[in-house]
């Protein structure tokens, strides 16, 4: 696919043209659309009238606030460590950005159910408070979900001007200017991508 795509690939050699390429996003953006409401949509059927959808809203607030408190904290707890591995593994040399990659792959070969007995028997066995509390299922969120959003950021930093980056490392007084300056910008639409997850 990435030999289809590449710059200046013509019709005749096999790759996607400027307007093929258009009609093949829009209508992968049609599919993701559809994905996304067709259980939305099937909800509000079953669900009845305005009433019914407001009481059952008023019965589960709690439940559903608690879960997008889980969602918001994992991702603010995810971005930083998903960021740095993720640019870390677009930037390093071999053999380190072997181990980066392989290191953002491997989690994703876990079930889910085996992430969660692993994070409880971790849990239990050190001497913080966290067993029962309201971070396990955070700390899993974050187990699960770290993956993803490290390969989103790597994908996003490959596809960023390195020129850009190499050109504030030279020019700026201080990595954490470069960093505030340029990096972040540049991966900004990466990590928001990457907090969706």
């Amino acid at each position: 696919i990435a030999s289809l795509l590449r710059p200046g690939a013509t019709r005749e050699s096999g790759g996607v043209t400027g307007e093929g390429l258009r009609w093949g996003l829009a209508l992968a953006a049609a599919v993701g659309v559809t994905l996304l409401a067709l259980p939305w949509v099937a909800l509000l059927v079953q669900a009845g009238r305005p009433e019914q959808i407001a009481g059952a809203l008023r019965a589960t607030g709690g439940e559903l606030g608690f879960s997008i408190g889980v969602a918001v904290a994992a991702a603010v707890c995810v971005l930083p460590l998903a960021g740095a591995v993720g640019v870390a593994a677009v930037r390093a040399r071999d053999p380190a950005r072997a181990v980066l990659w392989w290191a953002m792959l491997l989690p994703l070969a876990v079930p889910a159910p085996l992430v969660g007995v692993g994070l409880l028997v971790l849990w239990r066995q050190v001497p913080l408070d966290v067993y029962g509390s309201a971070a396990m299922p955070v700390l899993a969120a974050m187990a699960r979900f770290a993956p993803v959003a490290a390969l989103i950021v790597a994908a996003h930093a490959r596809v960023s001007d390195q020129r850009l980056v190499d050109a504030a490392r030279v020019h700026q007084r201080s990595a954490v200017q470069a960093l505030t300056r340029v990096d972040l910008p540049l991966l900004s639409p990466g990590l928001l991508a990457a907090s969706a997850t």
